[in-house]
């Protein structure tokens, strides 16, 4: 994918996301626990080199985990970006307030996949309603 496809189909729906989430990218790539440039990489698609050079800058597996779990997506979302689906129909990632794992972690910490997601909510609800 060329950066420009990138930034298209993938860099400009972080960059939405980001913006819908976060006061700046900064504040971002804090939550995703990446430095702000790889961040800054991921919504542009590409980066400079020596002598105003710029080659394309696919970001690593563990940029893609920090930027989806800092937007609340799923963990296969890049990849879904790049096959062209629409960022809306994803399932948002947020559980319940106060809602931890067993070693009481924040569930919201976690990468999940959306099936993954789906089951633990639904788990949730069902719990709930034995109540």
């Amino acid at each position: 994918m060329t950066p420009e496809l990138w930034k298209i189909n993938v860099g400009s729906k972080i960059a939405e996301r980001r913006n819908q989430l976060f006061d700046s990218r900064r504040a971002a790539a804090t939550a995703a626990g990446i430095p702000e440039a790889s961040w800054r990489m991921a919504e542009s698609g590409d980066r400079s080199v020596a002598q105003g050079v710029i080659v394309p800058a696919y970001p690593s597996k563990a940029v893609r985990r920090g930027i989806v779990r800092a937007l609340k997506w799923p963990e296969d979302a890049i990849e879904r970006l790049e096959n062209g689906e629409d960022p809306a129909t994803f399932e948002s990632l947020v559980f319940p307030e106060g809602a931890t794992t067993a070693a009481g972690g924040d569930l919201n910490d976690l990468s999940l996949t959306a099936e993954e997601h789906h089951l633990v909510l639904g788990y949730i609800a069902g719990l709930r309603a034995r109540r």
